[in-house]
């Protein structure tokens, strides 16, 4: 283990490229492939840039995914509010509660759930890409914001039976929770109100089902 003592850099770094990872890496992965950094509140953390190590941490129980532990670095305050604020989504959770929760859903993901998804799946996909022709006509296109998030965000919330109309919602919701750059108070709200929408929704769907059950 390696590291810089006489510069500490902090992260993260900018990007000169949007889809590329910041230039420093490559200089990193040479010279310090784990390197302390510091973030937006000063705390010091360790930087890992080789795949291989990264493998090996993300791998290694002895490392947590809990948010809510002491020290657990955060790219800004919004999320470390948020960690604190709302319940945790089973990606924040350490084995066997992770393992709990990841088994509820994994029928779900199986090669023959997936596979009997494909027709919608490519419905999907072929409405956005007509609707990227039609735009392109008039003005230039964002791929990412356009396409590659909106299929598999779109493809979850017709599992999750969400109907389209609230999509836009759900994604201002997300983004705002999720990006490091809200207020702390931004974070939290937007974290309730997913919460709140998939609660209801729940709610609705038990009332849907109780309800066939009795007059059916």
């Amino acid at each position: 283990m390696t590291s810089n003592t006489c510069e500490i850099p902090s992260f993260p770094m900018e990007r000169t490229l949007p889809l590329r990872p910041p230039a420093e890496y490559t200089k990193f992965r040479k010279e310090s492939p784990i390197i302390k950094a510091k973030i937006w509140d000063g705390s010091l953390v360790w930087l890992v840039t080789r795949h291989a190590d990264v493998h090996t941490i993300l791998t290694d129980p002895r490392f947590s995914k809990v948010r809510t532990h002491p020290g657990f670095p955060e790219t800004g305050p919004g999320g470390k509010a948020a960690a604190h604020a709302t319940k945790p989504t089973f990606v924040d959770m350490d084995p066997p509660e992770h393992t709990r929760h990841r088994s509820m859903v994994h029928q779900d993901f199986t090669f023959d759930k997936v596979e009997s998804m494909r027709p919608q799946i490519q419905q999907i996909v072929d409405e956005l890409i007509d609707n990227l022709i039609e735009k392109g006509k008039s003005e230039s296109i964002d791929l990412l914001s356009s396409f590659a998030m909106p299929v598999p965000t779109l493809i979850i919330y017709k599992m999750l039976g969400i109907p389209y109309e609230d999509h836009e919602f759900l994604d201002k919701c997300n983004s705002i929770r999720t990006n490091g750059s809200a207020t702390s108070a931004e974070s939290s709200a937007a974290s309730q109100d997913l919460m709140n929408y998939l609660s209801q929704l729940v709610n609705n769907k038990k009332k849907r089902i109780l309800f066939l059950f009795f007059f059916s």
